[in-house]
């Protein structure tokens, strides 16, 4: 990205204009774009030729490329890049499309996970386009708190809540039976001890941070909680993290 933003600094305002004409013409028509379609839309005083010279020194940049000899140009993948930096100015979202996002998810309350996946929707809706959102990486959120609910004698869930909303819930087995009261007491500890530092910080000093505090813990909850640790505090699976919906929409765009 920064060889990127290196090329966009020694282009001219009319490479600047007919790449950016060039990029949306594309991704209108999905047809290479010739000079004279560039000359009819600018309606400024550049002749075919001046245009074709400028489409050549951004292709020799890297910004633009064609299919064949006689074809016009297409975006490369820098010069989309480039688009996306330095040239789109995205328009502001009118009023009845912010209060139709307001409706959307003003149902949603506190469920970071359920706002997520609505969101997506309502965004591939809107644009009638792909919609993909990426979750921040929860290894670098700041813990809240940590909550356990035994499932059964032998099974608890631990519920690792961040600072931004999200949750990792994960199941684990434990070696013998649990005991209410022991659980909350080692929570509160855990808690104390652990609120407002980062998971990825937690995972790689837990073992120091707990080994006095495991000597008076007979529950074997610390222990579970020091075995499974790369399992609590760290990311999910990416595919996990990414929400993707959409793609009925991709039939209708060239």
């Amino acid at each position: 990205m920064a060889r990127t933003k290196s090329t966009m600094l020694r282009l001219s305002e009319r490479e600047r204009m007919i790449l950016k004409n060039v990029i949306r013409t594309f991704v209108r028509t999905a047809d290479p774009v010739g000079s004279k379609t560039v000359a009819d839309q600018l309606r400024v005083d550049l002749s075919p030729a001046s245009i074709r010279n400028t489409m050549s020194a951004l292709e020799e940049r890297g910004l633009l490329d064609h299919p064949h000899t006689s074809a016009g140009r297409i975006p490369t993948i820098a010069g989309y890049r480039a688009y996306v930096d330095t040239l789109m100015r995205p328009a502001p979202l009118s009023a009845s499309a912010r209060q139709r996002i307001q409706d959307e998810l003003a149902g949603l309350g506190g469920d970071a996970w359920e706002l997520i996946r609505e969101g997506t929707r309502v965004l591939a809706e809107m644009s009638s386009l792909l919609s993909i959102v990426l979750t921040p990486k929860l290894s670098t959120g700041v813990l809240h708190r940590i909550d356990a609910i035994p499932l059964a004698s032998t099974r608890v869930l631990f519920v690792i809540t961040v600072r931004s909303g999200l949750v990792n819930q994960i199941v684990l087995e434990v070696e013998s039976d649990l005991d209410a009261n022991e659980l909350q007491t080692v929570l509160s500890s855990l808690n104390e001890r652990l609120s407002g530092l980062k998971l990825s910080e937690i995972r790689d000093t837990l073992d120091a941070r707990l080994r006095e505090l495991g000597r008076t813990d007979s529950s074997g909850i610390l222990r579970l909680i020091l075995k499974h640790a790369s399992v609590l505090f760290s990311e999910q699976d990416a595919g996990q993290r990414a929400y993707v919906t959409g793609t009925q929409h991709l039939v209708g765009q060239p």
